[in-house]
């Protein structure tokens, strides 16, 4: 039972990655010869420092087997930062992990 979880945990996790992927390449090229204003750049920069932050969590899981991490990142990853204070919530949040920058265990 517990193999069909990590089977499904995985494809999840393969799932979000190639949503991300899938997503950027469509709506990235709508962008083409566009600037946008400095709030939206700085709102982008920010998910994006985000999303890094989501990739190293991935790399090292997966590399070491452990899902902790580091303060810095943990905060990062719940959208705890000090360019998107004061932002109303316009995506500068995710909400997934933990307090402590780890995903609930199934059943917690």
């Amino acid at each position: 039972m517990r193999a069909i979880e990590q089977n499904l945990e995985f494809l999840d996790l393969v799932g979000a990655c190639h949503t991300f992927v899938a997503s950027t390449n469509r709506l990235v090229p709508l962008f083409h010869r566009r600037t946008l204003p400095q709030d939206a750049q700085a709102v982008i920069n920010s998910n994006l420092t985000r999303v890094r932050a989501a990739c190293d969590w991935v790399a090292h899981a997966d590399s070491t087997g452990e899902t902790d991490m580091d303060a810095k990142p943990a905060r990062l990853l719940r959208g705890v930062t000090g360019r998107c204070e004061g932002s109303g919530g316009n995506g500068c949040r995710a909400g997934q992990p933990g307090g402590d920058g780890r995903r609930p265990s199934p059943g917690s």
